[in-house]
């Protein structure tokens, strides 16, 4: 039995078919269909591919559609098992080829060629497709200059290159080239021709990068760029500053080896790309060189700008002498790129209206200064920048008016915060009441907002740059939102600025000038940026005892300070009570009961509780304006000795209490005979010698020696018993009755008074 399995290692190109022939001769009839092909030994091939030519012979047809079809193809057929029996003998194989795939030949479309510095061409192009097997594949270039025929002598299958030497076959600069490419399969021996491609090399130059470039300034906004080069050029200079956008460049295109480039900034760096052509070029194809980098600064000059300034000032309260009002001028500092060289600080000249000017220098890195100016005379500031050259031309100017010519401060100027749920922001809102315009020639006016961060040595000093707005006159809050981290050292200040006829057009150099236009007052602070949400954190400190009457006594405090409590106090709370001999105040509320033992002996036994007795609170309270640090207390009584502690409140709320100081009446403390002149009487719950009284009985004067009461059923009145000391001028034994009213039923001292004989 013959067996075959045709053809041989078969080679098809993809989109092809593919055809097997597998045969076995001497089978029976129906033989054919126990045989199969499979692809690459485990895949088996579909049988709508396969069909019985005859009783012996099964061919494979399929279409080749990727290079995944190509691998080992093999012809097998299945065996029968015998009757009676479950075993299953393996297939036999009748043949194995190896099937090899390729794309077919395809012609070259297009070619790209350059010259490369007039020193060698290259052209590049490609296949078309990419073949599975260059091995087999075979490409050539032939080209003609001048009838004359030629191979390429430097190839790959993708590109030629010609150099630049004196054989035949060298470049030839300048001459127009007639080009064609082959592409060939060896195995096949299919090949496709490219159609003619024409080359003009003088046209596809592409230049060396330029070399040795010498930038020479000619003056501080001007330089002079230079270079050589072998071949005529056109060149193309890109080139941008160090304040400029990286995506945003000048461009300029010159045809010299040298040009002068101005328009520049003073003390900068700049960065160049240049790149360039020939002249004689393709311009539907430049081959540009590849680019030239250099950077250059070009040389200082002067200052162009002077610092801003927000038009207004700073003066401080205190004053040295009558001579000197001291006055602190704010400005935002020349920005970098205007500043023409290394910044060397500030001159500030100033003076007093047709006088001579006075000027003083700041050092570089502030953004404030102060001066001494009088009070009562007008001026006129200028303000320039200096650097490395020398001062600005230009200046800013700022008059400053008297007191009588200048417009009233904002008032009540607060900050207040609240945090943004959810952000680090926070809310800040500035609020102020009208001010008091009230000046001669008046046009119209407006408020300056300015803040900064204010510098840790001097008080309102901008550590940085001020920031300013101007908002109408029908304003009297402004918001904005805030990050947390940026309100440390934050201030902001208010003033008003104001707009006045002209009342001095020209300077005695003909010079126009705002003298008069544009007046503003004084800055106002706030006082500190206030935690709207805030309780007061810390107590008021710092109090103290002044001048005290029979009545009434001063109490002093230390005003709260923004770093203690960042919170707006809106009241104070004084506290004060009379304390006894244990040092604490009474613990009861009370109807106070006037009793004085050297009147007893003329008066009823029964006195009347009249309205105006009553005291409510074992504590007074005082309530004091928050701005206030002074408070004097009324209607005490003379020679008891006070406790007074403070609170601070804020509108989320009372603060902490203060430490409690106490305070003794001294000019009745060298009197030797105490004498009770008031007990105070109040309802009592707590058992005491079978008496239900709340009063603390450690809390009663420890000169008597024993304290009785004493209850009567269904009365409205009780008995009071005092044993007093032998060394007091009334009897040991005193029985007082009072009247009480209905429900208030036992009773305990609350206090006792003391007066001394004389």
């Amino acid at each position: 039995m013959e067996e075959a399995f045709t053809p041989e290692n078969p080679y098809v190109y993809i989109g092809n078919t593919l055809e097997l022939n597998c045969t076995i001769s001497g089978l029976g009839l129906g033989k054919v269909s126990q045989m199969y092909f499979t692809h690459n030994t485990t895949t088996m091939v579909s049988k709508e591919f396969t069909r019985a030519l005859d009783i012996s012979t099964l061919q494979l047809n399929m279409n080749i559609s990727s290079p995944r079809d190509a691998g080992k193809y093999t012809c097998l057929m299945s065996a029968k098992p015998p009757l009676f029996t479950t075993h299953i003998s393996p297939p036999h194989v009748i043949g194995s080829q190896f099937v090899e795939v390729e794309y077919e030949v395809q012609s070259v479309e297009d070619i790209d060629c350059r010259v490369y510095n007039w020193e060698k061409m290259t052209c590049t192009w490609d296949l078309g497709t990419r073949y599975l097997h260059m091995d087999s594949m075979n490409v050539t270039l032939g080209w003609t200059i001048s009838k004359r025929q030629y191979n390429c002598r430097h190839q790959t299958p993708t590109s030629c290159t010609w150099y630049l030497n004196k054989d035949a076959n060298s470049f030839q600069p300048d001459k127009n080239y007639r080009m064609q490419i082959t592409v060939r399969n060896r195995r096949t021996r299919d090949f496709k021709k490219s159609k003619i491609f024409y080359i003009y090399s003088a046209l596809i130059v592409k230049p060396a990068k330029l070399h040795s470039i010498k930038c020479q300034p000619y003056n501080s906004s001007c330089t002079n760029l230079s270079w050589n080069h072998t071949h005529p050029l056109k060149c193309r200079v890109r080139y941008h500053s160090q304040w400029d956008p990286s995506n945003i460049w000048e461009e300029k295109d010159v045809r010299r080896k040298s040009f002068l480039l101005c328009g520049l900034t003073p003390y900068t760096m700049y960065n160049f790309s240049i790149s360039c052509l020939p002249q004689l070029t393709d311009t539907n194809k430049p081959f540009w060189s590849d680019k030239t980098k250099i950077t250059f600064k070009t040389p200082s000059e002067v200052p162009e700008k002077a610092p801003a300034i927000p038009g207004t000032y700073f003066r401080m309260a205190q004053q040295t002498n009558k001579h000197c009002s001291q006055v602190i001028l704010y400005w935002k500092k020349v920005p970098l790129r205007f500043q023409y060289g290394k910044p060397q600080g500030f001159l500030i000249q100033y003076r007093p209206k047709h006088e001579n000017w006075m000027e003083v220098e700041v050092r570089q890195g502030l953004a404030s200064a102060m001066i001494c100016l009088r009070a009562d005379k007008a001026y006129e500031l200028r303000l320039y920048a200096r650097n490395d050259v020398n001062f600005s031309t230009g200046y800013s100017t700022l008059f400053i008016e008297t007191v009588d010519g200048r417009p009233g401060q904002p008032v009540n100027f607060t900050a207040e915060t609240l945090p943004i749920k959810g952000t680090s922001l926070y809310n800040l809102t500035l609020s102020w009441g009208r001010p008091s315009i009230d000046v001669k020639g008046l046009k119209s006016w407006r408020y300056l907002l300015m803040w900064c961060h204010k510098s840790s040595n001097i008080i309102y000093n901008c550590e940085d740059d001020p920031q300013w707005i101007h908002l109408p006159n029908s304003t009297l809050e402004h918001s904005m939102k805030v990050k947390g981290r940026f309100m440390k050292n934050l201030i902001f200040g208010l003033a008003t600025k104001a707009t006045f006829a002209d009342v001095e057009p020209r300077l005695e150099d003909g010079s126009r000038t705002d003298y008069g236009k544009n007046i503003s007052s004084s800055l106002v602070w706030a006082p500190c940026i206030f935690r709207k949400d805030w309780k007061p954190l810390e107590a008021p400190s710092g109090m103290n005892f002044g001048d005290i009457t029979d009545k009434s006594l001063l109490i002093n405090w230390d005003a709260m300070k923004c770093e203690e409590s960042p919170t707006q106090i809106i009241e104070y709370l004084i506290h004060y009570c009379p304390i006894n001999s244990s040092k604490t105040c009474h613990g009861c509320s009370v109807d106070r009961i006037n009793w004085n033992p050297r009147r007893h002996k003329q008066q009823s036994a029964n006195n009347n509780i009249k309205a105006h007795d009553l005291v409510t609170g074992p504590a007074s309270v005082a309530h004091v304006r928050g701005n206030d640090t002074s408070y004097i207390l009324t209607d005490l009584t003379p020679g008891l000795q006070y406790r007074v502690w403070m609170q601070a409140v804020s509108p989320a709320g009372e603060g902490p209490n203060s430490l409690s100081n106490d305070h003794h009446d001294q000019r009745y403390s060298n009197r030797d005979h105490p004498v009770i002149s008031d007990i105070s009487a109040v309802p009592c719950r707590r058992k005491y010698n079978g008496i239900e009284i709340d009063c603390r009985i450690d809390n009663l004067p420890s000169l008597p020696d024993e304290v009785s009461y004493e209850a009567f059923s269904g009365k409205f009145s009780f008995i009071l018993s005092l044993s007093l000391s032998s060394s007091l001028s009334i009897s040991p034994q005193t029985h007082t009755h009072f009247n009480i009213k209905q429900g208030l039923q036992p009773i305990c001292i609350q206090y006792m008074k003391y007066t001394y004989e004389i």
